[in-house]
């Protein structure tokens, strides 16, 4: 997106005004790619992703911004040094660089950390009555005089461990379908130049693919914090 040099007044696209050398602003719906001069894929390069970072982080370091001589240029270096450091902080990470493509594409979404995703809701009803029943027996093991207390532990125990294996082997599942939806939005960003200049069946693949990728975040997310209170549970 082009923006108007404070200094000469061109419209210039990039980090610095071709016509007279001054630091460019940078336009207020530019994207963390874009700042680093990156696709807007989720599989990048990550040595490139570091050197785009290294030389953009090097040319607006506070240290050389301090000393130009125009406040305005030391302002938009100023805040140009804040968005690169923030850029590579969220694309350095693959979960949090399919987050920000998400609240990109779909905005800010409800929180949904305690809310359990459809496609778990009977596993999860059986592994929380399973939880129960397992804390139940380790209490009443505690207490003298019935010997088959410890065969309730046991047996509970076992039964949580197996359902275990069951999320174990979903997530497994979830991944690999999140690895398919990751591709798919790559190879659009391979043939699509201009995400702002998409046509009415792009635009439908990319909400569609960003819709799916929410919902398997969301799947593995959940059944994340549900593996660690079963072994919590487990091994207490």
């Amino acid at each position: 997106m082009r923006v108007v040099c404070v200094n000469c007044s061109s419209r210039e696209v990039g980090h610095w005004c071709s016509h007279c050398g001054a630091v460019l602003p940078t336009p207020d719906n530019e994207n963390y790619f874009s700042i680093l001069g990156l696709p807007q894929k989720i599989n990048l390069d990550e040595e490139i992703l570091k050197e785009r970072f290294f030389d953009l982080n090097r040319a607006f370091h506070p240290d050389r911004s301090s000393r130009m001589k125009d406040p305005r240029m030391r302002d938009i270096a100023t805040r140009k040094s804040t968005l690169i450091n923030n850029s590579f902080n969220t694309l350095r990470d693959r979960t949090r660089r399919i987050q920000y493509l998400i609240r990109q594409g779909l905005g800010d979404r409800e929180e949904k950390s305690g809310q359990i995703p459809l496609t778990l809701f009977d596993l999860v009803e059986r592994v929380n009555d399973l939880m129960v029943e397992l804390k139940e027996a380790k209490e009443s093991s505690k207490a003298p005089g019935s010997p088959t207390n410890g065969r309730k532990v046991s047996e509970a125990a076992k039964e949580l461990e197996g359902e275990l294996q069951e999320l174990v082997a979903r997530r497994e599942a979830f991944e690999s379908n999140l690895h398919s939806r990751e591709s798919e939005w790559d190879d659009l960003c391979d043939h699509t130049e201009n995400f702002e200049r998409l046509s009415a069946d792009d635009l439908a693949a990319r909400q569609q693919i960003l819709q799916a990728l929410s919902v398997r975040m969301d799947e593995i997310s959940y059944i994340d914090s549900l593996i660690r209170r079963i072994k919590d549970t487990l091994f207490e």
